[in-house]
């Protein structure tokens, strides 16, 4: 049986600790039907969860609402940079 994107995504553990207020799966999947959405900014990407927001608690609990285009912002640029560290620790 084919899964949907919560369900591939869920898998992926999350590199953040601490405190935070959104939980990686759900960015994860609003950013990627965003993306299938062919929204083109960070901006566009938040204005069209902000829309879709009745639609999208339909499979995700957003329990903080959905994340503004600041925090899309500081997200991918935290994953990107533990992704390339973890790239250069396991390379020696």
């Amino acid at each position: 049986m084919p899964k949907n994107l919560v369900e591939h995504f869920s898998i992926i553990e999350d590199p953040r600790r601490g405190r935070v207020a959104y939980d990686l799966t759900e960015i994860l999947v609003i950013v990627t039907c965003a993306l299938f959405a062919e929204v083109e900014s960070f901006v566009d990407i938040a204005d069209w969860a902000e829309f879709k927001e009745p639609w999208l608690r339909r499979f995700l609990a957003l329990k903080n609402g959905v994340p503004s285009h600041d925090t899309l912002i500081v997200f991918l640029v935290i994953i990107f940079t533990l992704s390339r560290l973890q790239d250069r620790m396991s390379e020696g």
